[in-house]
C-alpha cells in the first residue's frame, strides 16, 4: 500500500433535528436551535402508504435570533424537489389556501412528499420555528389515505468539531499482526465486535476502511462493502441497530503476493437530540481469525480461540495517513439524509413526468384505473423496450454506477450484487456462469449494460416492477 498524503477538507456534518414520525392530521410544532447552522433542510415523507395525496406544509415557518424575526418564504431556497406538481409558497400543493389541523395558515410553504427543499442560512438566527402537518385538503377528501413524515436537517459544527476530537482519540487501525503497518502477508481475517445500545439514537453513521477491501456485517446482515482503502466509505446503519446487545463483524482481506501493509479502521457516532450519544472505534477489544466458521458474523457466535486485535496506531498512522478523507466522509455520512429517508422507493407512476416509454406501456392519468393489462407487448411497446432512449439511457446511468461501486470486484460477486438489487435472490450457478462469460473477467462499462438490459427483459424482472 504506497504513502498517501490528504490535507482533508470541509467538515460540516448535519443533524437531524426535528422528526414528526408518520401523520396523518393534525399539527405538530417545530422549535429547533440552529446555532451555527449554515444550511437547512426541510425534508417530507410519505409514512410508508405510498405517496398518494400527500399534501404536506410548512406553516408559518421562520427564522429567529439576534437579527430579528424573518420568514423563511422571504429566504430563497437553494434547491428544492417535490413528489408532485410545483413547491407553492402561501398555497397548498395544488394552488388552494394552506390549512393544518383545519385552521388557516397565514404563510408558508405548501409541497407533496417526497420531497426536499435546501436553505443557505442567512447569519444572525439561532432558532427556526414551524408548525407542520398534512393539508387540511387532503385530509378532509373522501377515500384518500394521506400519511406523511416532516424532518429538519441543519449542519452543526459543535458536532463537527466533537466528532474530529473523537475520531483521533477513539479509533486506531488493527490487524491481527501487530507490524502489518509495515508489512505483512496476503490474508483473509474475520472481526467481530459486540456494541451495547441502550436507547436506538436519532442518527448513527459510520466511516470504514480496509487496505485491501472488507465487508461489514451489523446482526448478521452486510451493511457495507468497499474494494479501495484510498476511499473511505460511511454508512448510516441507525435503522438497523436494535436495543441491547449488537454484532459488528467484519471480512477483512489484504490482497497481494507479496507482504505488504494491511489494516482496518472503523469510527463510529450516534448522536440523539443533537447530543453525543455514543461512539466505538476499532481497537484492541476487537476479536479476530482467520478461520472462516459457519455463522462467524451472527449474534450469538461463539468466539472460543479468537484473538484481540493488535493496534497499528491512529487514524493518521502510516502508511495510510487519510484523516481529512474519513472526515470529510463522514460529514458527507451526516449532512445527508439518514437512510430511512428512501427517495429510491416506489412512486406511482401518475405522479411522475410523463416520458415515451411510461406511455408506451399505457401509463393511466390519476381519474383512471386500469384492472387489466394484455401479456403480449403491442408494437410500440416492444419498440420503446428493445430500442427506446428512455431505457436506454436509464440502463447506461446504471450501467455507470455499478462500474463505480463495484468496478474491481470479482466478476461473481457483481453479478450477485446486481441479481439481488434486482430480482431479490442470489443467481444460480447457470446464471453466474453465463452471465461471466457476457462481462468477462474485467467487467467495462458496456458489459455491465449488456447485463442490465439481460436483467430487465426477464419476466421474472417485469412481474417484480
Amino acid at each position: 500500500a504506497p504513502s498517501s498524503a490528504d490535507g482533508g477538507a470541509a467538515f460540516d456534518p448535519g443533524m437531524e433535528k426535528f422528526n414528526s414520525g408518520v401523520m396523518k392530521d393534525g399539527a405538530k410544532t417545530v422549535d429547533v436551535d440552529i446555532t451555527g447552522s449554515k444550511k437547512l433542510q426541510l425534508i417530507v415523507l410519505d409514512g410508508g402508504n405510498g405517496t398518494s395525496y400527500d399534501w404536506a406544509d410548512w406553516a408559518e415557518p421562520r427564522l429567529e435570533g439576534p437579527a430579528g424575526t424573518r420568514k423563511l418564504i422571504d429566504v430563497p431556497w437553494r434547491t428544492a424537489t417535490t413528489g408532485y406538481g410545483k413547491i407553492k409558497i402561501n398555497e397548498n400543493i395544488v394552488g388552494k389556501r394552506m390549512r393544518v389541523d383545519g385552521k388557516p395558515v397565514a404563510y408558508g410553504i405548501g409541497t407533496h412528499a417526497k420531497s426536499v427543499i435546501v436553505y443557505e442560512l442567512p447569519p444572525g438566527y439561532t432558532r427556526f420555528k414551524a408548525t407542520v402537518g398534512p393539508d387540511t385538503g387532503s385530509v378532509e377528501r373522501k377515500g384518500t389515505k394521506v400519511s406523511v413524515q416532516f424532518i429538519l436537517v441543519a449542519d452543526d459544527p459543535r458536532v463537527g468539531a466533537e466528532l474530529k476530537e473523537s475520531i483521533e482519540d477513539g479509533a486506531k487501525w488493527i490487524w491481527s499482526d501487530p507490524k502489518a503497518a509495515s508489512s505483512t502477508g496476503p490474508a483473509t481475517i474475520y472481526l467481530r465486535k459486540m456494541i451495547k445500545v441502550d436507547e436506538i439514537p436519532s442518527r448513527a453513521v459510520a466511516v470504514v476502511t480496509c487496505d485491501n477491501e472488507f465487508d461489514l456485517f451489523l446482526n448478521g446482515k452486510n451493511i457495507i462493502s468497499s474494494r479501495d482503502w484510498k476511499k473511505p466509505v460511511a454508512v448510516d446503519f441507525t435503522q438497523k441497530l436494535t436495543e441491547g446487545t449488537n454484532t459488528l463483524a467484519v471480512r477483512a482481506v489484504n490482497i497481494s503476493n507479496a507482504p505488504n501493509p494491511a489494516g482496518f479502521f472503523f469510527y463510529a457516532c450516534a448522536f440523539k437530540g443533537g447530543v453525543s450519544h455514543w461512539m466505538v472505534g476499532s481497537d484492541s477489544s476487537w476479536l479476530w481469525s482467520k478461520t472462516k466458521t459457519k455463522g462467524w458474523e451472527m449474534p450469538g457466535f461463539h468466539t472460543k480461540g479468537w484473538q484481540h486485535s493488535e493496534e497499528l496506531g491512529g487514524v493518521d498512522a502510516g502508511p495510510w495517513t487519510i484523516r481529512g478523507k474519513m472526515m470529510a466522509v463522514l460529514g458527507k455520512g451526516f449532512s445527508s439524509p439518514s437512510k430511512s429517508v428512501d427517495f429510491g422507493s416506489q412512486i406511482r407512476s401518475a405522479l411522475m413526468n410523463d416520458n415515451a416509454l411510461t406511455r408506451a406501456l399505457g401509463r393511466t392519468n390519476r381519474e383512471q384505473v386500469l384492472t387489466r393489462r394484455d401479456s403480449i407487448a403491442t408494437t410500440l411497446q416492444a419498440i420503446e423496450m428493445t430500442n427506446g432512449a428512455t431505457l436506454s439511457d436509464t440502463l447506461k446511468k446504471g450501467a455507470a454506477n455499478w462500474k463505480k461501486e463495484f468496478g474491481s470486484a470479482k466478476p461473481s460477486e457483481l453479478i450477485t450484487n446486481i441479481y439481488h438489487r434486482g430480482l431479490g435472490r442470489k443467481p444460480n450457478k447457470k446464471e453466474i456462469a453465463a452471465a461471466v462469460e457476457l462481462v468477462n473477467s474485467q467487467p467495462t462499462k458496456e458489459n455491465m449494460e449488456d447485463l442490465l438490459w439481460v436483467l430487465a427483459m426477464l419476466p421474472e424482472f417485469q412481474l417484480i416492477y
